[in-house]
Formats: C-alpha cells, structure tokens, sequence
C-alpha cells in the first residue's frame, strides 16, 4: 500500500501505473545501505564551504567530496579602502545643479541644497567591490520626503534600462543608504543587474514642490566589513527570493530549485479517495476507467495495487485535483 501524506493543493501530482517491469509487494523493500558520505581526508584549517550544498571541503580536494561540485578556491580578493568618498563638496560641486552651502555639513563646511526637482552626476564610476552608496542627509519637512534615485550604466538606453529607485528621508538628519547590488528597471519589475563597474550618471531627486529642501553631503561608497565578522560555522542564512535576485551579503539564496510536480511511479494500482480529494483516473488520452473514484479514507489519498482492466502496456494517469 502506498499512502499519500499532507497533499499540497497547490502541486500537481500523478501517479502513473506501469507494466509488470516492477515487481508487486505489499511491505518496503529496501536494499543494502550504500556507502556514508565521507570526506577523503582529514578537515583542517583552512576548509572552505561549498557553495553549492555547504560542506566543508579542504581547497586541494578541487571538488566537494558530497555533491561533486567545483570549490570556487581562487575568488578576487577586495583590495581598497572600505570607503570611498565620491564627494564632499569641499573643493567643487560635481552635480549639475543644487546650491553649495554651509548648512547641514557633515564632512568639512559644505554640503548641497537641493531646494527642488534633481541633480545629475554625469560622471564614469567604478562600483564594483562595495556594498553601499550612502549619503548624509537632512531635511526640515514636517514628513518624510520623498526621494528618487536614479542610476546609468554604460548599458542604458531608456527607462527600463536604468536603475529607478524611490525611497524616503525621514525629517531631521539621517544616512540615506542604498545597495550597489541594483537591478535596472523597477523594484516591481526588475531587468537586468546594474553593470556596477561601468556607472555613466547618478541623480538625486525631490520632485517639483517638496515640502522643504534636502541638504546632502558625504556622498560615498562603503564595503560590508560587519557580516564576515559575524559569521561561523554552523550558521545558515537563508535570503528567500526570486532566482535571479541579488543575495545579500553572507546568506544563501533558497529559490535555486522550485519543484512544481511530482510523480510516483508504481506497479499497478487503482487510487481511492477522500472526502476532500477527487480522483480522475484513466490512460493517458483523458477518458474515464471504471478504475475511477472510490470510497476510501477520510484523510489520505491511497494507492493500492490491483490490476486494470486494459492491457498491461497501457499507461494509466491519475491526477490528484483539489475538490474545495
């Protein structure tokens, strides 16, 4: 007997009966353990995981001992300063547009006005190993005001190919931080990752009538130097997303592998059920069998083993469909 347990409504399952290729039993047969799992050697200092399934492997081992997969030993070393300063506004202004003030300075005596609409930086940037662009900000508004960010590559050719990011500065003094792991596009509709190595223009914008200016200063790109030290062994962070997403910095992605269907493949049977699931069961071209619904149990969907009426070649389906 082979029983169906915690059926999600939501997956699509069929049992397919086969020939006589497989031998009918009424009790689990299970053949000779294999051989454990187990590393060649010994793990030392200097084990790395892999980044496939997580084991630990030694790098001179070349391949994870548990899945196989190539260990990825020779990753571009960060070189630089953990920050960057893009710009102060101490010498110049390299924003077209804006007003240089003393207000508000975080970083020296100067910082930007921006009392409406945007200012442009149409400059080449590399930001490829940070993490961050952050900014010092303040504003007098009375309620968080608004602000979209914009950001070019040397791939850009129209909306959908920039980055169109909105977020809010909450009034008083605040660090506006925004990740480099950008997608083009809109957070609702993303396109490609932003060529992080390549960016052509940033732009800093309030609308047309804000309720009070923003004041921006300290503009800068900054690494993560936190998470590393955070991390040990043993620990598992999961970041759930879409597939081509960007991973956060220390965690691992969770949606790599998405099953929509299963299958059970079985001698041959006929599927009783319950209360809560119809059954259709018939050979591949749709029509009914006289093997179709049956009283069973009131809990689980069950396949037991019997002999359809056709002949033994024929393939019999049946799909399990919620009935609410």
């Amino acid at each position: 007997m082979l029983g169906l347990q915690a059926i999600d409504p939501h997956v699509t399952y069929s049992v397919e009966f086969m020939d006589n290729a497989f031998k009918e039993t009424f009790e689990p047969v299970l053949g000779g353990e294999e051989k454990p799992i187990a590393p060649p050697g010994e793990l030392g200092e200097g084990a790395v995981r892999c980044d496939e399934c997580g084991y630990r492997n030694m790098p001179a081992w070349g391949r994870c001992y548990a899945c196989g997969s190539p260990l990825e030993t020779n990753k571009a070393e960060i070189v630089g300063e953990p920050i960057r300063l893009i710009t102060s506004f101490e010498k110049k202004n390299p924003f077209g547009g804006g007003t240089v003030v003393a207000e508000h300075a975080t970083d020296g005596s100067k910082a930007l006005r921006i009392d409406e609409s945007y200012v442009s930086m149409d400059a080449a940037q590399d930001w490829s190993g940070y993490d961050y662009v952050k900014a010092d900000v303040h504003t007098d508004a009375q309620n968080p005001l608004q602000l979209y960010f914009e950001v070019r590559d040397t791939a850009t050719r129209d909306y959908w190919t920039r980055v169109n990011y909105t977020t809010i500065v909450p009034p008083g003094s605040s660090t506006l931080i925004i990740p480099t792991a950008l997608y083009v596009g809109e957070k609702s509709r993303p396109g490609r990752p932003l060529i992080q190595s390549s960016i052509t223009r940033m732009v800093f914008s309030i609308g047309e009538d804000p309720e009070a200016p923003l004041f921006v200063d300290n503009v800068r790109l900054v690494r993560d130097t936190e998470t590393a030290g955070m991390l040990f062994d043993g620990l598992w962070a999961l970041d759930v997303g879409p597939g081509s997403a960007p991973v956060m910095e220390g965690f691992s992605g969770t949606s790599r592998r998405q099953p929509a269907k299963t299958t059970i493949n079985i001698g041959h049977g006929k599927v009783r059920r319950g209360t809560r699931w119809s059954t259709k069961c018939g050979p591949s071209t749709g029509r009914p069998s006289r093997h179709g619904p049956m009283a069973g149990s009131r809990s689980t969907t069950t396949a037991t083993t019997a002999r359809p009426s056709r002949s033994r070649n024929s393939r019999w389906t049946a799909n399990l469909q919620s009935s609410d």
